[in-house]
């Protein structure tokens, strides 16, 4: 049957009519230790048996068998990351189930631009330039989150001028604020954030 690579290692077994003990040997990705056969990479193994008879039998005519060695499967998984609203994007990365048995680096990337809305968005991977012989690799997706950007409010002006009087007289009412970013290295685009004032009766 078909193998995987990293699979243990497995027994063969050969019968010849005559009675006679049969021999192995082993080609391709694999090598063979008494009757296991140990695989070495993904592709083929083929396994020949030998009969060479003695002075009753002739010598069998030589069988062989090939194994397909599929390739096993390295996880790449694009990390999640987090921004405010009109940040560049942060570096993104990922993280391969192993360590080793491949060489490159994958390439991730985003749908989420710049001034792209608040909210989460995919990260995918491909393959980039990564490269193994013996295994494949499958891509987990991740999640950028995109979040409101952080301002502080500073109130320029606070008053409220009021006329008591029994008859009615307007009430002037004069709030002013500015926007300011703090502790952010990026500086995002504020202009369309808005103050919204809110004024409750004691």
């Amino acid at each position: 049957t078909d193998k995987t690579y990293g699979d243990s290692d497995f027994a063969i077994t050969a019968t010849a009519s005559s009675g006679l003990t049969v021999n192995f040997e082993v080609a391709e990705n694999c090598t063979l230790s008494g009757n296991f056969v140990h695989i070495t990479g993904a592709g083929n193994c083929t396994i020949t048996a030998h009969q060479a008879g003695n002075d009753r039998y002739y010598p069998a005519v030589e069988v062989s068998q090939v194994v397909k060695i599929n390739k096993s499967i390295i996880f790449v998984t694009a990390l999640n990351r987090s921004r405010e609203y009109s940040d560049p994007d942060p570096k993104l990365t990922y993280k391969v189930s192993r360590s080793d048995g491949f060489s490159g680096n994958a390439k991730c990337s985003t749908t989420a631009d710049r001034y792209s809305p608040t909210g989460n968005y995919p990260i995918t991977c491909n393959q980039g330039t990564l490269n193994s012989q013996n295994y494949e690799f499958q891509f987990v997706e991740g999640k950028l989150t995109v979040e409101r950007e952080k301002v502080k409010v500073n109130y320029t002006s606070d008053r409220i001028l009021f006329f008591p009087a029994r008859k009615r007289y307007p009430l002037i009412i004069e709030l002013e604020a500015i926007l300011i970013q703090e502790n952010d290295r990026y500086k995002g685009d504020i202009t369309k954030a808005r103050v919204r004032f809110e004024l409750k009766s004691l």
